[in-house]
């Protein structure tokens, strides 16, 4: 299962490709991680890997990201693995007037029969779950433009 959002930043490609390419600093916004660590001896590019624990901090959700293709300015691929699936997200930038459009897909597989059924079901809900993600991305670099 496929599911994409996307939104313009107002911000050019560059500073756009590269805000969201600072691993250590975008997953705190992009997937609200608390902690971060690289298994990798890079943590931006080709290979870069970290393991994330984001979301509740009483209950939290550990996944391992791993970039898989890096194409600057115009894309990059990722690959998340967590205990209910996983995630391919490809991550898009081209030019628009006066900013850039950014389009996130995730090509999404469960784990387990039930997670499937479940993922299934609520993909509308991940849809948003997904543009809020990419909002908070938007936000946080056009206030970083303002000032």
């Amino acid at each position: 299962m496929k599911i994409k959002v996307s939104a313009t930043i107002q911000a050019p490609r560059e500073q756009v490709f590269e805000f969201f390419t600072d691993f250590p600093e975008s997953a705190k916004v992009l997937h609200q991680a608390f902690q971060i660590d690289f298994q990798s001896p890079q943590t931006a590019g080709l290979g870069a890997e970290w393991i994330q624990h984001g979301g509740d901090p009483e209950d939290p959700t550990v996944a391992t990201h791993k970039i898989v293709a890096f194409n600057p300015p115009e894309s990059y691929t990722m690959t998340t693995d967590d205990s209910a699936s996983l995630e391919t997200m490809e991550f898009r930038f081209v030019e628009a007037s006066g900013g850039t459009h950014v389009s996130f897909e995730v090509a999404f597989q469960a784990k387990g029969f039930f997670k499937a059924i479940f993922a299934r079901l609520f993909s509308f809900v991940m849809k948003g779950f997904m543009q809020r993600d990419l909002n908070r991305m938007k936000e946080a670099i056009e206030s970083q433009d303002a000032n």
